[in-house]
């Protein structure tokens, strides 16, 4: 969630089970500053979620401001901001780290890199040069099965994907 100051998009919370929440990139009370090289400087009231929406299913990438400073205070400019914001959404607190999990699930890692927890749908062939374009078939060519869906942990790397069981290290047919 969001809201604007002077100008400037405020992230006043970071959703639970959000993409932002499980990235652990995002805290309250950094500034968007930009969406997939759209400045958000000088934003009007809803331009934010005008760009969200005109890029709802494409790779998203944002410029952030951090709020907090190299020595873990805030950083002095952004204090009368963050009086205002306080002043609109009284509940706001500045967010000094990702949010930690309960005494659920803990986050697997594997390599140094996070592992997501997925529900995995099935597969279908891209061609071998799938990109983004074939999206527009393949996905619902995988739902039309309509198979069982099964945990999994989803593993990205630069060249390659992988899709584990989520309760052994067995990779699905097929992958890696």
């Amino acid at each position: 969630m969001y809201w604007y100051v002077d100008g400037r998009v405020f992230v006043t919370e970071v959703l639970p089970e959000s993409q932002a929440e499980v990235d652990e990139v995002v805290l309250a009370g950094d500034i968007l500053d930009e969406i997939n090289g759209c400045s958000l400087r000088n934003a009007y009231s809803g331009q934010a979620g005008a760009v969200l929406q005109k890029l709802k299913g494409q790779p998203l990438s944002f410029r952030l401001l951090r709020w907090r400073w190299h020595d873990g205070g805030v950083y002095e400019p952004l204090l009368p901001y963050l009086k205002v914001l306080k002043e609109k959404e009284p509940r706001f607190q500045l967010q000094h780290g990702p949010q930690r999990r309960g005494e659920g699930e803990p986050r697997r890692l594997q390599g140094g890199r996070l592992l997501y927890n997925l529900q995995y749908l099935g597969r279908t062939s891209v061609g071998k040069y799938g990109g983004k374009e074939v999206l527009d078939w393949a996905i619902p060519a995988v739902l039309e099965r309509h198979s069982a869906a099964r945990e999994v942990l989803f593993d990205v790397k630069e060249a390659e994907v992988l899709v584990q069981e989520k309760t052994s290290s067995k990779c699905f047919p097929g992958e890696p």
